[in-house]
């Protein structure tokens, strides 16, 4: 990368990095070289996240504000997700890959179901949405955080529910 390498993801034996630098470049952990480099953007891609097995990866592109996932094996399509209204600062795949889950500067949780195509809403964060984790026993379970002046705090919701279970 030329600029800020600011997310990594390791997967099997590969690691992709994303960069300030506008890309996404795959690693070979056997040789520790570049594999390949793909330009993603026209801005900053600050977040990647796996699909469960591996054949798709989400990125964010800061400026033009969405998250786009494209093939990890030739040919590397991308098709377009969804749009925030601010920056997009954190990703997941929920519900074996079948739910996309993304976090922004806007202080909302949008969950996208890829077989129907529909988009909706979580609000309840009251600050920037950073990051967000399922349990492996409990797909349909989401935790996320966020930053928040008067401290930060972790919720937990179900996707099918979309409401607060505690925070």
């Amino acid at each position: 990368h030329i600029d800020n390498v600011v997310g990594l993801i390791p997967w099997r034996q590969r690691l992709f990095t994303c960069s300030w630098d506008i890309t996404v470049k795959e690693w070979s952990l056997v040789s520790y070289r570049p594999v390949r480099s793909l330009t993603c953007a026209s801005s900053s891609v600050l977040r990647l996240s796996f699909s469960p097995g591996g054949e798709k990866l989400l990125y964010t592109s800061w400026a033009d504000r969405s998250i786009y996932e494209i093939n990890t094996v030739a040919p590397y399509d991308r098709a377009f997700i969804q749009k925030h209204q601010l920056g997009p600062s954190g990703l997941l795949y929920a519900d074996d890959g079948k739910i996309i889950v993304s976090g922004a500067y806007d202080n909302l949780a949008l969950v996208y179901h890829k077989e129907t195509q529909t988009q909706s809403t979580f609000d309840a964060h009251p600050a920037c949405v950073h990051s967000f984790a399922t349990h492996v026993s409990q797909p349909n379970l989401i935790f996320s955080g966020d930053e928040h002046d008067k401290g930060n705090e972790i919720l937990k919701w179900t996707l099918d529910r979309r409401e607060v279970l505690s925070s």
